[in-house]
């Protein structure tokens, strides 16, 4: 309901180990029949990027490659956010961005679409942020799913720590 308010929980979610965690968000599906809803919810998160007071680590050589990679990729497929320490690309196909602070920005009309859109991909996601706690039956496995803004934060009782299973 409040894109920029999310924007600014899901960049709390990324800033976090800066990628490099199990639960760190790479993928933000926007759900909405709206064609401009995906490029408003990109241009807040990269807003919220920018002016998050947490300093981006050192990225490696490769890091910083693969970082130049998707944002190439995205100024000719699609559409790219970028600052001094992070990169927001948006376009209509999955892809799976580097660590260091790039999310991929992805519009789908409806839940049901994350199938479609995510083919076998579907079966390597692990943890889900959304309001919808009911967004994990979309997915082809068993994913954590938590809020948005507590990505990082969840309790240990499923997928990931294995502790109770």
């Amino acid at each position: 309901d409040d894109p920029a308010a999310t924007a600014r929980a899901l960049a709390d979610d990324v800033v976090v180990f800066d990628q490099h965690g199990c639960l760190s968000p790479r993928i933000a599906f926007v759900v909405s029949d709206d064609s401009t809803s995906a490029p408003r919810f990109a241009a807040s998160l990269a807003k919220a990027l920018d002016e998050t007071s947490i300093p981006r680590g050192r990225l490696s050589e490769d890091e910083r490659q693969e970082s130049t990679r998707y944002v190439e990729t995205l100024r000719v497929a699609g559409e790219v956010f970028t600052g001094s320490s992070f990169a927001v690309g948006i376009s209509s196909s999955v892809i799976l961005p580097p660590a260091g602070r790039h999310v991929h920005v992805v519009p789908v009309r409806d839940l049901r679409d994350l199938d479609r859109v995510m083919g076998h991909a579907s079966e390597l996601v692990t943890a889900v942020g959304s309001s919808d706690r009911e967004i994990g039956y979309y997915f082809r496995r068993s994913v954590r799913t938590s809020p948005i803004g507590k990505m990082q934060k969840p309790p240990f009782d499923g997928p990931v720590d294995l502790r109770l299973l």
